[in-house]
């Protein structure tokens, strides 16, 4: 299904998010850090039970959740606080949109001489796509030190990885029944597993010896996490990671 493969078109940079929040701890699971870990790292660690597929992408997770979110304001006509509100849930929790903006006077010299055009000032607007969710439209300013990027669009995760099936529409198919009101194609999508559980059944498939022999490298990694709705892509030379991360 589209939504089930779509890819972020934007990606989490570990380096960038470095940038943005240098005082947030490194992930670690049972000391393996994953922060610039050469593919090399990774298949050691997994095959003297340091750490586990996974583990590895449940570590992706909770760096999307620690840094991905709201990091722009709305640039207004008059600076004027708004309502608060929520957009799509990323990484479990949905994005909190700051209810402070910006007066444009302050960003635009001599805008009360301004004569053309009317201005595409910030807004906040219900999306085509799930009316329940909102998002910022229009003219946006960075917000100083947020700590944080807005940077995915989807992940692999049950419950906001589609925008018909979400929540209790994407329930496990060992929980029973869907719920009364879920669309049809709801039942078969359930079905496809997540990126933590697909992560899972690699592991019970190569467990702490995966073939490296017959898949080198960076080959059973990429697989591996590609499978498991992750995709790494080097930035650096040979098989050393910047982790960038692109999750379906």
């Amino acid at each position: 299904m589209k939504t089930f493969r779509k890819i972020a078109q934007r990606t989490v940079l570990t380096a960038v998010l470095a940038a943005v929040a240098p005082g947030l701890a490194h992930a670690q699971i049972n000391g393996f850090q994953i922060e610039e870990i050469s593919i090399a790292g990774i298949h050691s660690a997994i095959k003297s039970g340091q750490t586990t597929c996974r583990a590895v992408v449940q570590a992706y997770i909770d760096r999307a959740r620690a840094y991905n979110g709201v990091c722009t304001a709305l640039l207004t006509a008059d600076g004027a606080d708004i309502p608060p509100s929520r957009g799509y849930v990323r990484a479990g929790s949905p994005l909190v949109f700051p209810t402070r903006t910006v007066g444009a006077s302050t960003i635009l010299p001599d805008l009360d001489q301004y004569r053309g055009l009317p201005l595409d000032y910030g807004r906040m607007e219900r999306t085509v796509s799930d009316p329940a969710v909102m998002a910022q439209q229009g003219m946006r300013v960075g917000i100083a030190n947020a700590g944080q990027l807005n940077a995915l669009e989807t992940l692999n995760i049950r419950g906001e990885r589609s925008v018909s099936c979400k929540g209790a529409f994407d329930a496990h198919p060992s929980t029973g029944p869907l719920p009364s009101g879920a669309p049809p194609q709801c039942e078969v999508f359930r079905r496809q597993p997540d990126a933590l559980e697909r992560a899972a059944e690699l592991d019970t498939q190569y467990g702490a010896r995966p073939d490296l022999t017959a898949l080198p490298m960076s080959t059973w990694l990429r697989n591996s996490l590609a499978r498991s709705g992750l995709r790494l892509g080097a930035f650096a030379s040979k098989s050393r990671i910047t982790s960038r991360v692109q999750v379906t």
